[in-house]
């Protein structure tokens, strides 16, 4: 029986696609650098996020710190231009109204991730929001082990290929949200549990299949 909810946010939760491409744009703006199409950012991109960068023509120098910054001061501008996903809330309630832990955990800086959760107005409906991961396979492991829970106990949603990868090696059962990030085809080469292409698709599968 799954005892732990866990959630990515970036393209998951929270719809932020335009939003994450124009933080991006702006990064290479600040470099003098026309940024590459939108498709390619999210093709490419990984939880190794400099990778991308300096593959595109960021200098070696640039630090992540750095870039984060230029993210930061974009999202404080134009951080409405984001919105929770359709079924988001009624998606984090019905995990609530089932006893299970809901957590949140992204590679989003944990700043800008938790002025959103107040400012959206549901991080009373959540158990915990981790910002900042790093490496999410050892980072998903840290979480479920500090939940006290086995890793089958636990079920994670992402809209990325990487994310789906890094839980199946946490042990986690995984959910392909597919109206994100990435295309159903990626998504599908990392071979998820179940797929999701809305968060009513969630509920239906913890519903149906998880939670019974």
């Amino acid at each position: 029986m799954i005892k732990l909810l866990l959630l990515d946010w970036n393209g998951t939760l929270f719809d932020d696609r335009e939003v994450v491409y124009g933080s991006v744009a702006e990064i290479f703006r600040r470099f003098n650098l026309s940024p590459p199409l939108p498709d390619i950012y999210f093709r490419e991109i990984t939880a190794q996020f400099m990778d991308f960068y300096f593959a595109h023509g960021i200098p070696i120098e640039a630090t992540p710190e750095a870039l984060n910054d230029i993210r930061h001061e974009y999202f404080l501008v134009h951080w409405q231009e984001g919105k929770l996903r359709l079924g988001a809330r009624e998606l984090l309630m019905f995990a609530r109204n089932r006893g299970l832990r809901t957590i949140i955990a992204s590679a989003e800086v944990n700043k800008i991730l938790q002025q959103r959760v107040y400012a959206l107005n549901i991080r009373q409906l959540l158990s915990f929001v981790h910002g900042g991961l790093k490496n999410k396979t050892n980072d998903l492991k840290r979480i479920v082990a500090g939940a006290n829970i086995k890793p089958e106990q636990a079920i994670y949603v992402d809209d990325t290929k990487d994310g789906i990868t890094s839980a199946k090696s946490a042990g986690l059962k995984t959910i392909g949200f597919t109206n994100g990030y990435n295309s159903h085809g990626q998504i599908g080469s990392a071979s998820p549990t179940h797929f999701a292409h809305s968060l009513w698709d969630v509920i239906g599968i913890l519903e149906e299949k998880e939670l019974n």
